[in-house]
């Protein structure tokens, strides 16, 4: 399994406030992978880095941006530790039975911090732009808004 990169498992033992006899780095690590997968996928369309496999890279954000993304990834690993579920559990405004039916499909719930932070970051990229006759590869991932060929 890959190594976290956007926070640690000794970060994520901090903020849970449980030691490693509690939580292995194995397990962490699990976490925390999970974690980082969904806020890539949250992230929108950053291409993903060769080498790490993740969309965001220290080297090309601010500090503060870091810093958030970091907060954004333990506050998920955090919430999913607590209930493992939780990326797998629909969340709907109105359940019904016996039959069961749903309505309005809603965010929020332990990992709408997460969002939040994400937001606060200015990571997400939540629309795009076209450009005729580019076609966007991996080595394009230093692209910025204003850039024209």
């Amino acid at each position: 399994m890959a190594e976290p990169y956007y926070t640690t498992a000794a970060a994520l033992r901090t903020a849970l406030g449980v030691s490693s006899g509690t939580l292995s780095d194995g397990a962490a690590t699990t976490i925390i992978t999970q974690a980082e997968d969904w806020i890539d996928n949250l992230l929108g369309g950053w291409y993903p880095d060769e080498t790490t496999g993740r969309k965001i890279l220290q080297a090309d954000v601010l500090a503060w941006q870091w810093e958030k993304l970091g907060r954004a990834t333990i506050t998920a690993a955090s919430a999913l530790y607590n209930v493992p579920t939780l990326l797998t559990a629909a969340q709907y405004r109105k359940q019904a039975g016996p039959d069961f039916s749903v309505e309005d499909p809603q965010g929020g719930g332990p990992l709408a911090p997460a969002i939040t932070l994400l937001n606060a970051s200015g990571l997400r990229k939540l629309t795009g732009r076209a450009v005729a006759g580019r076609r966007p590869v991996a080595r394009d991932r230093h692209f910025q808004y204003g850039d024209c060929d």
